[in-house]
């Protein structure tokens, strides 16, 4: 049995013998010196799926349910594998007149699905049904309030909030280092501090699970991705950006209106800093969540 089936959520029932402070330290530093990147991903699209303690899972059934319909079309290998090609033209017939824009930008849409399946791991996962699903629920509004989510006791994160610009600046990192992108140790903790880890419970009438501080996680953080793995970034030029540009031309913000220039203002070279502040003028997670959307919302 793997430790993510060890300490996933237990059904209810007969509430179990509370355990001793002793007895719950050992759950943890066990889980922490032993869990494995596979168990991490087990545990952290489970916490998408189904939540946490301070939040409901981020999918609805029917959601579910459509996105599994979509599955079939874009499986040829008997493996369960997925060409991120085929999830390309997917979401080219699915979105109709707008289809050529998406296939110009299509490396950078295998970038982002490819990177955001093993996010916030370095080591590529093959892409199959459940990673697609992360990177789907990842790459659309879904995961807004989930990861802007903080919980501190005692003036410490327990679950702390993730920034607009560390998710701008992990996609950015996706299409510059193609197709695994640069997770960061701040992206991992991001992750471990919302999972269903091994954790004591608050004394009734309360009976709410009891989260390590953020920090502590770090060190399990620095395992999981190793130094070495962070790779140094470069610059993208607007030339390689512009089938981007044209991708947020297509599909202007429901909610504000369209920008009236997308383009990169003059720019030769576009460092991270400058595509952050580029992102956000043109609402570029918004432009995703319309291109990702169609895997889970049929209308």
């Amino acid at each position: 049995m793997g430790l993510s089936s060890l300490f996933s959520r237990k059904k209810r029932g007969k509430s179990p013998k509370p355990l001793s402070d002793e007895e719950i330290e050992a759950n943890f530093q066990t889980w922490f010196n032993i869990v494995s990147k596979a168990e991490i991903r087990c545990l952290f699209l489970d916490n998408l799926l189904h939540g946490h303690e301070a939040i409901s899972g981020l999918v609805k059934p029917g959601e579910l349910q459509h996105f599994d319909t979509c599955i079939p079309k874009l499986l040829n290998d008997p493996d369960g594998r997925i060409d991120p090609s085929e999830v390309v033209q997917h979401l080219a017939k699915a979105h109709g007149e707008k289809a050529q824009v998406i296939k110009n930008a299509g490396t950078f849409l295998e970038a982002l699905i490819t990177s955001h399946a093993h996010f916030p791991l370095t080591d590529p996962a093959p892409l199959t049904r459940d990673t697609l699903l992360q990177a789907v629920i990842l790459l659309t509004w879904r995961c807004d309030n989930y990861f802007r989510q903080r919980v501190a006791v005692n003036q410490n994160d327990t679950i702390r909030s993730r920034p607009e610009s560390a998710r701008l600046a992990f996609i950015y990192s996706a299409l510059a280092h193609p197709p695994d992108g640069v997770p960061t140790h701040s992206d991992v903790v991001d992750v471990l501090c919302r999972l269903n880890y091994p954790m004591g419970r608050w004394a009734k009438p309360r009976d709410e699970p009891v989260r390590r501080s953020a920090k502590e996680l770090e060190p399990l953080a620095a395992r999981l991705v190793p130094e070495e793995d962070e790779k140094v970034a470069v610059d993208l030029t607007a030339v390689e950006l512009q089938p981007l540009a044209d991708l947020v031309a297509a599909f202007p913000s429901r909610w504000e209106g369209p920008v009236s220039d997308v383009g990169f203002d003059g720019l030769e070279t576009v460092n991270v800093e400058k595509f952050l502040q580029w992102s956000k003028m043109v609402r570029l997670l918004d432009v995703l969540d319309q291109v990702f959307e169609v895997f889970l919302n049929s209308a």
